[in-house]
């Protein structure tokens, strides 16, 4: 499968959930929240992707000018996931990418979904 760079919706509709979710979290300094500011956020993940796709293809891509758009409020948090899914696959090509805050954004985004869905509290924390 080849890379791609991830369009402006796909990214914005990611940070868009993490908004309205208030996401919290620290990323190398850098504090995310539904205070701080959205486009910071969309230059890291444009960023990242369009690094990999550099390693990947050996190429110079051109750098996009993303633009914070809050995105598509209707998205479930399945489809984020899948959209958090594609954003890795096109976006870890770096060889530090785990250690990236783009990463680390994509993981806080992941697992606040998983913390809230039904019956995670309940859940055994062990067997």
């Amino acid at each position: 499968m080849s890379a791609f760079m991830c369009s402006e919706n796909h990214i914005n509709t990611i940070v868009t959930f993490a908004c309205q979710r208030r996401i919290d979290a620290y990323v190398d300094g850098l504090h995310f929240n539904a205070g701080a500011d959205p486009q910071k956020w969309v230059d890291v993940l444009t960023k990242a992707n369009r690094d990999s796709l550099e390693v990947r293809y050996g190429d110079t891509f051109p750098e996009p000018i993303p633009k914070f758009k809050k995105h598509r409020p209707e998205t479930t948090p399945v489809e984020i996931v899948k959209l958090c899914q594609s954003f890795e696959y096109q976006a870890c090509e770096v060889d530090d990418y785990k250690s990236t805050k783009a990463h680390r954004f994509i993981e806080a985004v992941l697992y606040e979904i998983l913390t809230t869905m039904d019956g995670y509290d309940d859940a055994a924390w062990s067997i």
